[in-house]
C-alpha cells in the first residue's frame, strides 16, 4: 500500500525529496507559496561545491564589524533593532571557532562522498539537460594575503579528504586562458562541478510531473492538523485540505515559521544573494570554461546559459526581495579584474534570492523532535545546491527505514531546542 507525503517547498531540497520518495513508491504532493522561478534554487551561482566550508569560519567575526555599516562589503548586516537577528548573530559568533569549523567540516565531508552519486541520480538518471560539467571550480586570488588564506584553508580541507590542486600564475594561465593577468594563482577544487540551476530545477519539475508528482505553486500553507504526535493534514490559503502520511518542511528560510507549529525552533536568517547575467565577453577574448570564485571580492563567475553569471554577496536585511542596485553593481566591479573582457560584457538580467542560514552553519535534516511523521530539510545556506539532493536522499531513507544510511547527528533538527 503506497504512502502519501506532502512536501512544503519546491526548491532543490523539496524537489529532490520528491524524487527520492516517488522512487520508493510514495505518492507525493509538493506545494510552494511562489512560482518555481522565484526561489533561491533557480538563481544561485550554480557551483556544486563538494566539501564547501560553512560561512562560519575561524576569525570571521573580527572582520564582520567592519562590514556592518559598509553596504559595499561582501557581507552586509543592515543595522536595525531586531532582537531575533541579534540573537542569531550571537549564535553565529559563537560558531566562528576552529573547533566548530573542524566539527562542521567532518560532517560535511561525510556527505561529500555521496554528492556526485546524488547528482548522477537526478541528472543522468533522468536525462535532465542543465549544462552539468564536472570539471571542478577555481578560487582565484590576486594578492599574497588572499593566497596565504587559500593555502591555509586548502590544508584544512585536504586534511578532511578533499582533492585540491594549488596553481601558480603560470600554471593557471595554461589551465584557463580566460583568467586575467592580474590573478596570481588559484586553488582548483577538482571533485566539484557546475551547472545551470534554473535548467536543473525546471527539468526536475518536468520529470517529477511525468512520474505523477502533484506540484502546486502559488499555494500557501496556513494551518496544520494533528492527532497527538502524528501529523494528519494541512490546509492551504484556498481552503483545500491535504491529508498525508508524512509531511516534509523544506521551505527554505520560511521553514523557521512553519516548524513553530510543531513546537520546534530552527533559528535562521535570510542571507540575501544577488546575481547578474552578462553576455559572454566579445571576441577575440578567450571564453571562460570553468566556474570561478574571486577570493578578495567573494564573487562567483559561472559560464552558463549562453553567457556569464555573476553571483555573490550575503546581505542580512530580513525577509524581503528588495534589489539594491549598488550591491548588484558590485558584482561586475568585483569580477572584472579576474576574468578577461568582463568589464565590456553587457548586462542581460538581474535577480536576488534568500538563502536559509542557521546559526551554526549546518543544515537541519531529519525528523522533528517528538513527532512521529513530521520531517524537515532546510538551512543549507550557500551550500543548498550541493547538499540539497544528498540531504533529500538521507531524509527519504529516514522516512522509510527510521534511520539514514549515513548517521549525521550534528544535523538533528532538535539541536536548537523547543519553541
Amino acid at each position: 500500500m503506497s504512502k502519501t507525503t506532502v512536501i512544503v517547498g519546491a526548491g532543490i531540497t523539496g524537489l529532490s525529496c520528491a524524487h527520492y520518495l516517488v522512487e520508493r513508491g510514495h505518492e507525493v504532493i509538493v506545494i510552494d507559496k511562489d512560482l518555481i522561478d522565484n526561489g533561491a534554487s533557480t538563481g544561485n551561482a550554480g557551483i556544486v561545491g563538494v566539501g564547501h566550508p560553512p560561512l562560519q569560519r575561524p576569525g570571521l567575526t573580527r572582520k564582520t564589524l567592519g562590514f556592518l555599516l559598509d553596504p559595499k562589503g561582501p557581507l552586509y548586516i543592515k543595522p536595525k533593532l531586531d532582537p531575533e537577528l541579534w540573537r542569531w548573530f550571537w549564535g553565529f559568533r559563537k560558531a566562528c571557532t576552529k573547533r566548530q569549523f573542524e566539527r562542521s567540516m567532518k560532517t560535511l565531508m561525510r556527505m561529500a562522498g555521496e554528492i556526485t552519486n546524488s547528482f548522477d541520480d537526478l541528472i543522468k538518471g533522468n536525462d535532465i539537460d542543465c549544462e552539468y560539467r564536472d570539471s571542478g571550480w577555481l578560487e582565484l586570488y590576486g594578492t599574497a594575503k588572499a593566497g596565504k588564506r587559500i593555502e591555509e584553508e586548502a590544508e584544512m580541507q585536504r586534511a578532511a579528504g578533499l582533492k585540491i590542486d594549488l596553481l601558480d600564475k603560470q600554471q593557471l594561465s595554461t589551465f584557463e586562458p580566460a583568467i586575467h593577468d592580474r590573478v596570481q594563482g588559484a586553488a582548483h577544487f577538482k571533485e566539484s562541478a557546475f551547472l545551470s540551476p534554473r535548467k536543473l530545477i525546471l527539468g526536475l519539475v518536468d520529470h517529477l510531473r511525468k512520474k505523477g508528482v502533484v506540484i502546486k505553486t502559488n499555494t500557501r500553507c496556513t494551518a496544520f492538523e494533528n492527532n497527538g504526535s502524528r501529523f494528519k493534514a494541512l490546509r492551504t490559503h484556498t481552503g483545500e485540505r491535504i491529508e498525508a502520511d508524512h509531511i516534509v518542511l523544506a521551505a527554505g528560510v520560511w521553514t523557521s515559521q512553519l516548524v513553530r507549529h510543531f513546537n520546534t525552533s530552527i533559528p535562521m536568517q535570510a542571507g540575501k544573494g544577488y546575481h547578474l547575467k552578462l553576455a559572454s565577453p566579445p571576441s577575440p577574448v578567450p571564453q571562460l570554461s570553468i566556474a570561478c570564485v574571486c577570493a578578495e571580492t567573494f564573487v562567483a563567475i559561472t559560464p552558463i546559459d549562453n553567457g556569464i553569471q555573476l553571483a555573490g554577496t550575503i546581505e542580512f536585511s530580513g525577509i524581503n526581495h528588495r534589489l539594491r542596485q549598488k550591491r548588484l553593481r558590485m558584482l561586475q566591479v568585483g569580477a572584472q579584474h579576474y576574468i578577461k573582457g568582463l568589464g565590456q560584457s553587457a548586462p542581460r538580467s538581474s535577480w536576488c534570492g534568500l538563502r536559509p542560514c542557521t546559526t551554526d552553519g549546518l543544515p537541519a535534516v531529519g525528523r522533528l523532535p517528538n513527532w512521529d511523521n513530521a520531517y524537515t530539510t532546510t538551512g543549507h545556506a550557500m551550500m543548498g545546491l550541493a547538499l540539497g539532493p544528498i540531504s533529500a536522499r538521507l531524509l527519504a531513507e529516514t522516512i522509510d527505514e527510521g534511520n539514514p544510511s549515513i548517521a549525521l547527528p550534528d544535523l538533528d533538527p532538535g539541536r536548537f531546542g523547543r519553541r
